[in-house]
């Protein structure tokens, strides 16, 4: 006898449960890679804990910065991600012991030469030293020191001075009143910032990408949602068909009826 092809009910339910599973799979990658990165600023809870809110602010904000930028390419979102956030860490210590030598030196210089000249010092060693380094080292965890760091450094250097040197100035002259975090926010949401117009700027991604990609993983949350509750009433409504088909079947001979 040939045998049977399956039925189109049976290739559905086997549809519907690759569909979970593979949705499941995705969902647990997801889950994990949030989950590093959301535990990546919490080693400074033993190197020093007060870094600790600053490091999330900074290694967060990157993070959905590095995510979105991925979108408005059309790439995964989680593409790169963890490599991205494993530097944003180490990197917020960095401005955050910046940030602090330039208050420091800020109210050295002003001790001597009055409250102008301090707000000038600080700023214009922000500008001309502690930015470029700092680019230079994020470029470097990046690119490492090979033919693309050649590339990408001075190109880096130029464009973080073009954009940035005027909103940097008003972070690092005037917003320390309001307190470390506040400048950490600010630098975070600048290099947000920063990645997006870059990515537009060059023709690299655009908001109507982003708005597809956005859409389009609600969407796919939404199938995932839905295939597993129509797969769930699938599953139960076999079970009790088959509960049902065993108590309907004549006693076999031997059996009490």
């Amino acid at each position: 006898m040939a045998e049977q092809e399956p039925k189109p009910e049976e290739e559905k339910k086997q549809g519907t449960l690759e569909s979970i599973v593979s949705g499941f799979k995705g969902l647990t990658k997801t889950a994990l890679t949030i989950g590093a990165i959301a535990a990546m600023p919490y080693v400074f809870s033993y190197v020093d804990p007060t870094h600790l809110t600053s490091a999330k602010i900074f290694t967060y904000t990157i993070s959905t910065g590095h995510a979105t930028a991925n979108l408005m390419q059309k790439k995964p979102a989680l593409e790169g991600i963890l490599k991205r956030a494993a530097i944003a860490t180490p990197l917020s210590y960095q401005i955050s012991n910046t940030f602090t030598g330039l208050n420091q030196l800020e109210t050295a210089v002003a001790g001597s030469y009055g409250a102008t000249a301090g707000t000038a010092a600080k700023v214009g060693t922000w500008a001309f030293a502690g930015q470029p380094a700092l680019v230079t080292a994020d470029t470097i965890l990046n690119d490492g020191l090979g033919e693309k760091f050649r590339k990408n450094w001075w190109p880096s250097v130029k464009n973080v001075f073009k954009y940035l040197a005027l909103p940097s100035a008003i972070n690092v002259g005037f917003l320390y009143q309001f307190g470390l975090p506040v400048q950490m926010a600010v630098s975070a949401g600048l290099s947000f910032a920063y990645g997006l117009v870059q990515r537009l700027r060059t023709g690299e991604g655009s908001f109507k990408n982003l708005y597809e990609s956005v859409n389009s993983s609600i969407g796919s949350a939404d199938k995932l949602v839905s295939n597993t509750f129509y797969g769930l009433l699938d599953g139960i409504a076999y079970m009790g068909k088959s509960i049902n088909d065993m108590y309907k079947k004549p006693p076999q001979a031997g059996q009490p009826s």
